[in-house]
């Protein structure tokens, strides 16, 4: 009787090389090493200390071994704005107009806020900012800015800076 727990040998032969096929990138147009063999019996992970003589020893039965290395995703961050001096500063508490902004130089924008949504809108309806951190910073680009609001439940300071 055959079940998916126990395929037949060729079934698992045939998945074992499309599996090696479509890992190796087998036609994406990228560049590959072509000296690999098309699939390997079982999969090997070895440490640093046991590669070169598992290597070796493999090596005289004429086995070929890979080491394989597992690379953990790491976080994205965004980049870094630097800032410099303080232009201006805004305080207050709740939803709050800061008034007009007009600038000849790009600025940066940085926000505190005791509550971690804040909004920072213009006058027309812009939304400049739309973050659930507490604190955070974005570059303004040089241009007149009107009628800008906050909208964050609690308490919050604004600083306009020069970007650095």
């Amino acid at each position: 009787m055959k079940t998916l727990l126990s395929p037949h040998p060729r079934a698992a032969g045939a998945a074992v090389i499309l599996t090696a096929l479509l890992a190796a990138g087998c036609g994406s147009g990228a560049t590959h090493r072509s000296d690999r063999p098309a699939a390997a019996a079982t999969a090997t992970t070895l440490t640093a200390a046991g590669t070169a003589a598992h290597r070796q020893a493999s090596a005289r039965k004429g086995t070929t071994v890979y080491a394989v290395a597992r690379a953990t995703p790491q976080r994205s961050h965004p980049p870094r704005i630097a800032a410099g001096r303080v232009l201006r500063t805004f305080a207050g508490t709740g939803p709050g107009t800061l008034g007009s902004v007009s600038e000849k130089t790009s600025v940066v924008i940085e926000w505190h806020a005791t509550a971690p949504h804040v909004q920072l809108l213009t006058g027309p309806g812009f939304l400049l900012v739309d973050s659930h951190a507490r604190t955070g910073r974005i570059t303004l680009a040089r241009g007149s800015y009107t009628r800008l609001r906050i909208s964050t439940p609690q308490a919050w300071t604004i600083e306009l800076r020069v970007a650095g």
